[in-house]
């Protein structure tokens, strides 16, 4: 726990502090201000520095980085999952608690879906259950046929979805690009050069909002109202980003690296 306070909790305040004053700053120059959904300047002038502290650090004023507020509060409640994990039985009868929760309340949502995840995880490695041994094509291929059409199916019907499976889905989706990946890398190099980016990740996820939104609205008020031009856009927009994201963090990692450090939670 005081590893994941590094590691966290200071990259969590941190980026959101300064998704905060980007977006004030960005408010604040004419002709763009205009174009930004969020409106903190309003907050700043209206709310209470404890309403504003809340806004910015609980909301979160960065609204992707729910998923770092989710995972601390997570590691807050370690201590109970790892008593929990001394016998199996308890483990089991843990996650079907939370799955009839889910079924009968419908929460479906990112808060239950990711706590399933996360005491799954703690599971296997409290338990030493070996996910990386040799799979069989049939052990890759079979569950991937079936995330596809499940994929397919929910996709034309939606009607058929049932929250209660949902984390279900999301597992057989999360083995299936794990060991197809597998599958690719022990044959192939030519993942070589995306697994160089891999350090920066955490770093793309920090960084990327408000940019790509930004970049997004740019390509609409700059191209011409074309609807081919729009798609090229939507499509490469990602891309982008992404190799701008990894220039600037080469950038702050080679001319800054404490502070490099200390935005990424010591990743690199």
């Amino acid at each position: 726990m005081r590893t994941r306070a590094h590691s966290l909790i200071l990259p969590y305040l941190l980026w959101n502090l300064l998704f905060f004053l980007s977006i004030i700053f960005l408010q604040l120059i004419p002709d763009i201000g205009s174009k930004i959904n969020s409106d903190f300047l309003t907050l700043l002038q209206t709310k209470s520095i404890p309403e504003l502290f809340l806004f910015i650090f609980w909301e979160p004023a960065a609204f992707h980085l729910w998923f770092l507020q989710y995972l601390i509060l997570f590691v807050l409640f370690c201590p109970i999952f790892y008593v929990l994990f001394y016998s199996k039985w308890a483990t089991v009868v843990i996650f079907l608690i939370l799955c009839v929760t889910i079924g009968i309340y419908g929460w479906g949502g990112e808060n239950m879906q990711g706590l399933l995840a996360f005491l799954m995880g703690g599971f296997i490695s409290y338990n030493g259950i070996n996910i990386e041994r040799q799979q069989n094509k049939n052990a890759i291929f079979i569950p991937s046929g079936l995330y596809l059409i499940w994929c397919a199916v929910n996709c034309f019907y939606p009607e058929f979805q049932l929250p209660f499976l949902n984390m279900l889905r999301l597992t057989l989706g999360a083995y299936s690009v794990w060991t197809l990946y597998d599958l690719f890398s022990a044959k192939k190099n030519w993942l070589d050069k995306i697994i160089s980016w891999a350090p920066y990740t955490f770093f793309i996820y920090v960084f990327h909002e408000p940019w790509i939104n930004i970049y997004k609205k740019a390509i609409t008020l700059f191209l011409p109202p074309l609807k081919l031009l729009y798609l090229f856009g939507y499509f490469t927009t990602p891309l982008i980003i992404l190799l701008a994201s990894i220039v600037i963090a080469r950038i702050l990692q080679k001319n800054t690296g404490t502070a490099y450090s200390i935005l990424t939670g010591g990743r690199h």
